[in-house]
């Protein structure tokens, strides 16, 4: 199991926002968030991230308690998430977007200044590289020379998913990484997280049904901080308790 999720609790100033909830992923599997607005789903996101701690619960990593850890470990445990409005820098090109994401390891231990201008200049490399390698694979490479502000809202959610990849991740946490896209651009990007997913795990907060059917393996529904139900998209939506929950009927 990549994270699990144990009894989770959370309140703001008396409001429940998530009530025990229990839920896993796994590498090898696109797994969904859903709910109505108010459900819950960002600040489960959230916790799992360490931006705010549990009042309850714990959050476990490849084995590992992490709960109530600070964003910044659980980032350098391997957790990166984007969020539902891309945090691109606006003024900065398509690469340097990418470069500012890349993990600086290995330098820390170069004293010479010598030694340690060579071990730069070869990481700089390396992360170019690979830069390059993340944006061919999304197929936005053609653009790495232009203003992250001047994409459409589409290309900075896949400049968003680059720059996370950037990262080395070990897990995603996707919140709406198709909203407001474009069907066409919303499919292609689902399909670059299945070719992904043999080897990272996915948590994914998603309105669009439509991409979920054909590309998510498991959900979970939110409602009022509870899962209210789990299964495949096919059983999910097909549930009457969640068509009234969710869909208001």
């Amino acid at each position: 199991m990549l994270l699990t999720t144990e009894g989770l609790g959370k309140s703001f100033g008396g409001v429940e926002a998530l009530r025990d909830v229990s839920i896993e992923v796994r590498r090898g599997r696109v797994t969904a968030l859903i709910g109505p607005n108010g459900s819950g789903k960002s600040t489960l996101i959230n916790v799992i991230s360490g931006i705010y701690p549990p009042d309850r619960g714990r959050v476990v990593f490849e084995g590992r308690d992490i709960t109530g850890m600070p964003p910044h470990a659980v980032a350098e445990l391997g957790i990166v998430r984007t969020f539902q409005v891309p945090r691109v820098f606006r003024g900065m090109s398509v690469i340097e977007n990418m470069l500012v994401a890349a993990k600086g390891e290995g330098l820390e231990g170069v004293l010479s200044p010598f030694l340690r201008r060579g071990a730069v200049a070869q990481h700089e490399r390396r992360c170019l590289r690979r830069a390059r390698e993340i944006l061919e694979f999304l197929e936005i490479d053609h653009m790495r020379n232009e203003y992250a502000g001047s994409l459409s809202g589409g290309q900075q959610k896949l400049l968003a998913l680059a720059r996370a990849l950037m990262a080395e991740p070990r897990m995603l946490l996707l919140d709406e990484p198709v909203a407001g896209v474009a069907p066409a651009l919303a499919r292609k990007i689902f399909e670059k997280i299945l070719e992904l997913r043999s080897r990272l795990g996915f948590l994914i907060v998603e309105h669009n049904m439509d991409v979920l059917l054909d590309f998510a393996d498991h959900v979970y529904v939110l409602h009022r901080g509870e899962i209210v139900a789990e299964g495949t998209p096919e059983e999910v939506l097909s549930s009457r308790q969640v068509l009234e929950v969710y869909f208001g009927e």
